[in-house]
């Protein structure tokens, strides 16, 4: 379980087994593993998403200043921006 903590922490896989001290290909092959899973689940919803899909983004937050969309780094305040998917007649998608 420590080996996923280190992955989850984005650290590499030298440094991983320089801070357990266990072999290099045990915690290699770990993160192989985990980068497997990761892109078998993205290729699953990928999958899901085939057809007419509709995309939108909404801006909240900052408030425009000019011809700018959101005054996020200008103005210094919190913006937040969200991208929804809809897939035709299917559940709604947001990130």
């Amino acid at each position: 379980m420590l080996v996923l903590y280190y992955f989850y922490l984005e650290l590499s896989a030298s440094k991983t087994r320089d801070e357990l001290e266990m072999d290099y290909g045990v915690v290699h092959r770990k993160f192989m593993q985990f980068r497997k899973s990761i892109a078998d689940y993205c290729n699953a919803e990928a999958k899901r998403l085939n057809g007419e899909l509709e995309l939108d983004e909404s801006y909240f937050g900052a408030k425009r200043i000019g011809k700018q969309k959101a005054a996020c780094a200008t103005a210094r305040k919190i913006c937040c921006i969200i991208y929804a998917m809809l897939k035709k007649n299917q559940e709604f998608r947001y990130s």
